[in-house]
């Protein structure tokens, strides 16, 4: 409630249409696309994607400056994915 979810729902298209033609072309990149529907302005529905963890929740535990570190997801994904199979997939 109190987001406008216009642009949202244009950019997730965007995606949606971008991983149809890399699938096509042979690039499977395994995109997840959710599902946002904008109901009115400042509601709307964004489809719950179970066990996610936001960009926000892992920026925050490497403190205040972590969104602007180098490194910050490549460490998370490392921290979650131990062996190198893991990682890659």
């Amino acid at each position: 409630s109190g987001d406008d979810l216009r642009q949202d729902m244009l950019v997730l298209q965007l995606v949606k249409v971008m991983d149809r033609i890399w699938c096509q072309e042979g690039l499977n990149l395994s995109m997840i696309i959710y599902r946002c529907i904008s109901t009115g302005r400042g509601r709307g529905l964004v489809e719950l994607v179970p066990d996610a963890t936001t960009l926000a929740k892992i920026h925050m535990k490497h403190g205040i400056i972590g969104p602007l570190k180098e490194h910050t997801l490549l460490k998370w994904f490392q921290e979650h994915n131990p062996t190198e199979e893991q990682y890659k997939n």
